[in-house]
């Protein structure tokens, strides 16, 4: 196939097909540039033994002094010396110490007669039964 007729179609190959191609992979994209479905720009993954990005944070030992100042700005909202990022701040502390609540499925049974619903108990979580 040459460059001419994939393009014909709206898609675009970055080059040639040949030697070059077994040692260097370069997927098929539309005309905006965009990946074509089953196409991958990263067809090796991630290298073995490469650190993820929590990783590398958790091993940084500048990490603690990183949390307290991200804390600290975030302790300066709606004060007078308000941090320009204490916003943002005070969101990440904020989703990381009261997590999102999910939805939880309850089971009704009725016969039909009753005007309303009797609920079943609600059970203790496991940190209040802890308590």
């Amino acid at each position: 196939m040459s460059e001419n007729s994939t393009e014909d179609k709206g898609l675009l190959q970055d080059k040639d097909v040949g030697e070059t191609e077994a040692k260097e992979h370069k997927p098929l994209r539309d005309a905006k540039g965009r990946l074509l479905p089953g196409q991958t720009a990263n067809p090796n993954g991630r290298p073995k033994g490469s650190k993820s990005t929590a990783e590398a944070f958790r091993n940084n030992p500048k990490a603690l002094d990183i949390l307290n100042k991200v804390i600290e700005i975030a302790s300066s909202l709606g004060t007078d010396n308000e941090h320009k990022d204490a916003t943002s701040c005070a969101k990440v502390v904020v989703d990381k110490i009261i997590p999102t609540l999910k939805a939880q499925d309850i089971s009704i049974e009725t016969d039909g007669s009753a005007g309303f619903v009797v609920l079943p108990k609600e059970k203790p979580s496991e940190k209040e039964s802890n308590e």
